[in-house]
């Protein structure tokens, strides 16, 4: 229980689609946003340490969640990967193992040079979590860090974690990196290949196999 005190997560009610909108009806938690907090006056290095931590602890828990049973990379039940290694964050394809995953980043990355770095992911899912907007961040009065937006989420290895922090848009990522120090023996390749996706689109150096 103490793993879990002062972390929410919005119960959800209700979803519901209308064309091609697809809407969630959630629990409205009150407080201000990282960004509302950020813009007060009082805002300084020591509540952004605080609240950086609270938000570290929060993506520890998260990173924790058992895999469930027959989990493939990417989002619960499988689909195609939301993550902002890709180009506008949605891989090519769905990919049924993480040794499929990993042939198709290192054929991106060795399509023009055979000898560009490449990959080696683990073996292991784990959760993850990489939209680091601000207002993603909910602070209710009582301290406790609610968590919100949950589109770019799911199972895949860790250095997708690691990859989402460091080269996160949004300020908050990069703070929550230098608290949690995840391995990052896998980003310079992955930077690598997240240039190729995006003047070349997520299929690039796909190996040639129709994808699941």
């Amino acid at each position: 229980m103490k793993q879990t005190s002062g972390i929410r997560i919005p119960e959800v009610y209700r979803t519901l689609q209308s064309g091609d909108w697809f809407y969630i009806i959630m629990e409205y938690i009150p407080g201000k946003t990282l960004q509302q907090l950020a813009d007060q006056r009082d805002w300084g290095e020591s509540r952004q340490k605080a609240l950086t931590n609270s938000i570290a602890r929060a993506m520890r828990l998260l990173m924790s969640i058992a895999v469930p049973a027959g989990q493939t990379p990417g989002p619960v039940g499988g689909g195609q990967i939301r993550h902002p290694l890709f180009k506008d964050d949605t891989s090519f394809c769905n990919y049924l193992t993480v040794d499929e995953l990993e042939k198709h980043l290192n054929d991106a990355a060795t399509l023009r040079d055979k000898t560009a770095p490449t990959v080696s992911l683990e073996s292991s899912l784990c959760f993850y979590y990489s939209d680091f907007y601000a207002s993603n961040f909910i602070f209710t009065d009582s301290g406790d860090v609610c968590i919100i937006d949950f589109d770019q989420a799911g199972f895949l290895p860790p250095s997708f974690m690691s990859f989402a922090l460091a080269e996160s848009h949004w300020a908050p990522g990069r703070w929550v990196k230098e608290v949690l120090k995840l391995p990052e023996h896998n980003l310079p390749a992955m930077k690598h290949i997240h240039y190729f996706f995006m003047i070349g689109g997520s299929s690039f150096g796909e190996w040639g196999e129709p994808c699941p």
